[in-house]
């Protein structure tokens, strides 16, 4: 053991992704703790002053955040931290702000001429009436992850249908982005370093929530079988997306990569500033194959080298 002794965990959060959330925080408080580290879990929930209390009382040399979505991974929690002066294991308040804010992302990728589709952010009322894409498209929110609020529309009658849905999702702008055809790739970066390139193959359908997070809806190959060259490429562009957004710590980059045309061509979706760390999580399955890590050399890296907060004035 070199530094860090006394570890909290945080998990829960009150979003869509609370579930991933609390399966992550487990599984890394399970591993840190049999790695010998003092661990404590911490379920967030809206009571902050529980949060503030626990962090002043247990006074943890590093927070290992499993926090996804709304508050954990949007800068919320990351400006709570920053400003106690405690070293964490997410991005920055600014970084993880721009990477769970998709369009804003975007904005950020294509000056570094990073490839991505183009996009609309519009309600869902004017997007039945207008759709600015041809079908197929995707809808999704603007921040948000785990595939959370993510369809595939197909027609017109599909588009329809969403207005039946009991969704909070629904009654926000939406973000809307042409359908991109062929593969679905995965590739964690850990402190600015791509581990590996994973392809999803869902066994049917559109890579949703339940494909993602059900054991046996989803093929995983890793490595994904790839070209020479297009490997270096999602490789190298994978970090360069982590560094224009100033990302640190263990992140996940998804693209799309459209190859029913010549050549193939490769588009960015999103950078997942906090990957799931559960059974079936692709960040520690990429570690395993690509680098030989385990989940707790992986859960100790993270530990052992966190993001120190900068002083403040």
């Amino acid at each position: 053991m070199e530094t860090m002794k006394r570890i909290m965990v945080l998990k829960g959060g009150w979003n869509g992704e609370r579930e991933v959330s609390l399966n992550s925080g487990h599984a890394v408080a399970t591993s840190l703790a049999r790695q010998g580290y003092t661990v404590k879990e911490v379920t967030v929930s809206k009571n902050l002053a529980d949060l503030f209390s626990c962090l002043s009382t247990f006074k943890p040399d590093v927070v290992a955040n499993c926090l996804h979505g709304t508050f954990g991974e949007d800068g919320h929690v990351q400006g709570i931290l920053e400003g106690m002066g405690i070293p964490h294991t997410s991005s920055s308040l600014l970084a993880s702000a721009l990477a769970m804010n998709k369009p804003h992302a975007k904005i950020m990728f294509r000056t570094d001429d990073l490839p991505c589709t183009d996009d609309r952010i519009m309600p869902l009322a004017m997007i039945q009436q207008h759709p600015p894409f041809p079908f197929p498209f995707i809808i999704k929110p603007p921040s948000g992850g785990s595939s959370v609020g993510v369809y595939l529309i197909s027609d017109q009658k599909t588009l329809d249908d969403l207005s039946h849905i009991d969704n909070d999702i629904l009654s926000m702008p939406l973000m809307v982005e042409p359908y991109i055809p062929g593969r679905e790739l995965s590739i964690p970066v850990l402190h600015g370093e791509a581990l590996g390139i994973l392809e999803l193959q869902p066994k049917e359908g559109f890579y949703d929530y339940a494909a993602k997070y059900t054991d046996g809806l989803t093929t995983h190959i890793c490595p994904a079988i790839l070209d020479v060259h297009m490997t270096e490429t999602l490789l190298r562009q994978s970090e360069r997306a982590i560094k224009v957004l100033g990302c640190t710590g263990l992140c996940r980059v998804d693209w799309r990569l459209d190859d029913t045309r010549t050549p193939a061509q490769p588009y960015i979706l999103e950078v997942n500033t906090q990957p799931g760390m559960t059974a079936l999580s692709i960040a520690p399955e990429v570690a395993l194959l690509a680098k030989g890590w385990t989940f707790d050399t992986l859960t100790h890296y993270m530990v052992e080298n966190p993001r120190i907060p900068d002083p403040l004035c």
